[in-house]
């Protein structure tokens, strides 16, 4: 039987799916954890400027339901959701770019007490296929407070390849991951007797990306390649034992 394969997405295409999206669509994935804790307020009222390996700087000014993400001299207002760490002054947070099309996403950790910054930039398009994401990780230092403000503690690390690991993200589903050296294995499938009229599913993330934030924390991100371009995020924390 032929196979049929995904078309490729035109700007149009890109354009219509982005100005359709509705965030309330993706709250409703069974992936989502029901043991996520509450969105953080915590940097309302406060400024963070980020100073790049090569140089280059964005700034971003925290409010209580949203940002203002700046670069050069382009400003855009996004939404934002921030996710407090089990770490003290350690923070998750995540937008949308909305300025440009199609649109681009940023996942960005905040670490003020090692004065860094990891951040990911996803957007629609690889040599491959335009479905799929490309990822770009780039680390920066948090000016004003360190003497060299461009120098970042996070770093690529092998440190879980080899691990394997079982995560409980709702009372219905566990995750089984294994950790390799670039990519992950993860084996989803239901508690038993949650949900009997399934058996759960394989599926392979690569390239992945881990990198070391500090000891036994993690900021790790899959990707699934081929028509999907599925992309998710985990901070994980080996000594709370949660991600």
């Amino acid at each position: 039987m032929a196979r049929d394969l995904p078309t490729w997405l035109t700007l149009c295409d890109l354009e219509k799916i982005c100005m359709n999206a509705r965030r309330d669509q993706f709250r409703k994935s069974g992936l989502i954890s029901s043991l996520r804790p509450n969105f953080s307020h915590d940097l309302a009222g406060k400024s963070v400027d980020l100073i790049f390996e090569d140089g280059s700087r964005i700034s971003y000014q925290f409010h209580r339901d949203h940002l203002v993400f700046s670069q050069g001299d382009t400003s855009t207002e996004e939404e934002m959701e921030i996710l407090p760490s089990a770490r003290p002054n350690v923070y998750l947070v995540h937008h949308l770019r909305t300025d440009i099309i199609p649109w681009q996403a940023v996942t960005l950790v905040l670490d003020f007490d090692r004065k860094s910054a990891t951040m990911l930039d996803l957007k629609f398009g690889t040599i491959h296929s335009n479905r799929d994401v490309c990822r770009t990780v780039r680390f920066a230092g948090i000016a004003g407070q360190s003497s060299d403000s461009s120098s970042c503690a996070h770093a690529f690390t092998e440190d879980l390849t080899g691990v394997v690991m079982d995560w409980r993200f709702t009372p219905e589903i566990c995750i089984h991951q294994m950790y390799e050296n670039i990519s992950c294995c993860a084996f989803v499938s239901p508690v038993p007797d949650a949900a009997p009229e399934w058996s759960g599913f394989f599926t392979t993330f690569n390239p992945t990306r881990y990198i070391r934030l500090a000891d036994r924390l993690y900021f790790i991100s899959f990707c699934a390649p081929g028509s999907t371009g599925l992309e998710a995020d985990m901070l994980m924390d080996l000594d709370s034992m949660t991600c």
